[in-house]
C-alpha cells in the first residue's frame, strides 16, 4: 500500500506562538496481545519511533513522509514542555483495560494514516516543570561537569531515572556548569530525587589513517567510567534516605542544592590473594551497604598494581565483595598500519577465582584490605581490549 503523510502544526501552550524547531515523530499504537515484532514493540523504552524525526520550521510547521498506514501516537520534543507519551510505560501503552484506555485517550494524541492519506494535525504544548540548582563540595568550591540525574518512584515503589529521557529525540545528558550550576526541565507533575555522580572517568583516542588519499582520518574518542559515587537531595549517600521535593504543573523549583563532603570521603585500597598467597590482579571489588547489600559503588582490580582502589568512600559499614577474581596478562596487538597508538593491549585470562566478601568500617584513610579468594569451579577465558601506546 503506498505510504501516506502527517502534516501541521505545533504551537507552546503558554506563549500561543509557534513551536519552532522542535522534533517531531511517529510511535506505533500497540495492539493488546499482538504476537512478537509487531508494532507495539517499537513503544518500548529505548527503542526508536516509527519515524525518523523532522524539525518544526519558524511558523511551528511540519511534515512526516513516508508513513505505512496505520494508527501511531504522535510525539513531540522540545526543551522545557511535557512529553507526555514519556509518563507512560509499554505495559500501560499495552493496557486493553477501560480505564487506561481513558487515561491514554486525555494525555496522547493519535493519528490514523491510511493508505496515501494526507491528515493534518495541531497540536500544542504544556510546559513542563523544572528544578534547579548547584553542586558543592564542603570546602566551598563550586562542583563543575557532574552528571546529574532526575529519580521517580516506579511502579514497584523504588526510586529510578530515566522518566525524562523515554522516547526523547537526544538522550543527552545533564551535567553542572563551571559554576555547578544545573538545572532539568520539562518534568511532569510528581514527586522526585536529584542525584549527583562523583565520577572519575579514563579516556582514549585512537587515530586510523583515511581509507583513501586525500580523506580524513578518522579519530575516535572513549570515555570510560573508572569510579563513581552519588550522593541525593538532602545531601545523603543512599536514596532510601533521600529528601524528595514535589514538582506542580509547570512549576519552577530552584535551590535544591547538594554537597559532597569531601572530609568525610576516604580511600579504601587492598589486595585479593589467591591461597598460595599471591596478588590477583584482575576482577571487579564492589562496595555495598552492611544493612541492606545495596550497591554504593565499585572498581576493576589496578593490573598495574594488583590493587582496587576505591577512590572517595563514605563513612559507614560496609560488605566488600570480590567477584571475577582472575588472574591476567596483557598481549600487545597491532592496530592497523598508521594507526596512532600503535597497539592496543588484550587481556587475557591464565587462572580464575572464586568470589569473595567481608565486613569494612570506613572511619578515615583505609589501606592493606586483604580479601582471599579459592580457586573457581571452572577456568573461564575471555579477553577486553585496553588502548596502550
Amino acid at each position: 500500500m503506498p505510504p501516506g503523510t502527517v502534516t501541521g502544526h505545533v504551537f507552546c501552550g503558554d506563549t500561543q506562538r509557534p513551536a519552532r524547531l522542535a522534533r517531531v515523530a511517529l510511535v506505533a499504537v500497540p495492539t493488546p496481545g499482538a504476537p512478537s515484532g509487531k508494532p507495539e514493540q517499537e513503544t518500548e523504552i529505548g527503542s526508536s519511533p516509527a519515524t525518523d524525526y523532522v524539525e518544526t520550521t519558524l511558523d511551528g510547521s511540519f511534515t512526516l513522509t513516508n508513513v505505512k498506514p496505520g494508527v501511531y501516537y504522535i510525539i513531540v520534543d522540545k526543551d522545557g514542555y511535557l512529553l507526555p507519551l514519556a509518563e507512560f510505560s509499554p505495559s500501560d501503552l499495552k493496557s486493553a483495560s477501560k480505564e487506561e484506555k481513558a487515561r491514554l485517550a486525555s494525555r496522547l494524541q493519535s493519528v490514523m494514516v491510511g493508505s496515501a492519506q494526507v491528515v493534518d494535525r495541531e497540536i500544542t504544548l504544556e510546559r513542563g516543570g523544572a528544578v534547579a540548582g548547584s553542586v558543592t563540595y564542603d570546602d566551598g568550591s563550586p562542583a563543575g561537569e557532574l552528571e546529574i540525574a532526575v529519580l521517580t518512584k516506579g511502579a514497584d515503589g523504588k526510586w529510578e531515572k530515566g522518566i525524562a529521557q523515554r522516547y526523547r529525540s537526544f538522550f543527552g545528558r545533564i551535567h553542572t556548569d563551571d559554576r555547578g550550576h544545573y538545572r532539568v526541565a520539562g518534568l511532569p507533575p510528581g514527586d522526585y530525587l536529584i542525584e549527583a555522580d562523583l565520577t572519575l572517568n579514563e579516556y582514549t583516542t585512537t587515530t586510523t589513517p583515511a581509507s583513501s588519499p586525500g580523506g580524513d582520518a578518522s579519530v575516535m574518542r572513549m570515555q570510560r567510567s573508572k569510579y563513581s559515587l552519588p550522593i541525593f537531595s538532602g545531601n545523603v549517600w543512599r536514596s532510601k534516605g533521600a529528601t524528595a521535593f514535589a514538582l506542580g504543573s509547570g512549576e519552577e523549583r530552584s535551590g535544591v542544592d547538594l554537597e559532597f563532603p569531601l572530609s568525610k570521603l576516604h580511600q579504601v585500597t587492598g589486595q585479593v590473594l589467591a591461597k598460595d598467597g599471591h596478588a590477583v590482579n584482575g576482577g571487579k571489588a564492589t562496595l555495598m551497604n552492611a544493612d541492606d547489600q545495596s550497591k554504593v559503588t565499585d572498581t576493576e582490580i589496578n593490573f598495574d598494581d594488583s590493587k582496587f582502589h576505591l577512590e572517595f568512600v563514605p563513612e559507614g559499614e560496609f560488605t566488600l565483595k570480590v567477584s571475577g577474581a582472575k588472574d591476567v596478562r596483557k598481549v600487545q596487538v597491532a592496530n592497523a598500519p598508521g594507526s596512532v597508538p600503535r597497539f592496543h593491549d588484550e587481556t587475557k585470562t591464565v587462572r580464575s577465582f572464586g568470589d569473595s566478601q567481608q565486613t569494612i568500617k570506613v572511619l578515615g584513610e583505609t589501606t592493606g584490605v586483604v580479601l582471599q579468594v579459592g580457586e573457581a569451579a571452572k577456568t573461564a577465558v575471555g579477553s577486553v581490549a585496553h588502548d596502550s601506546e
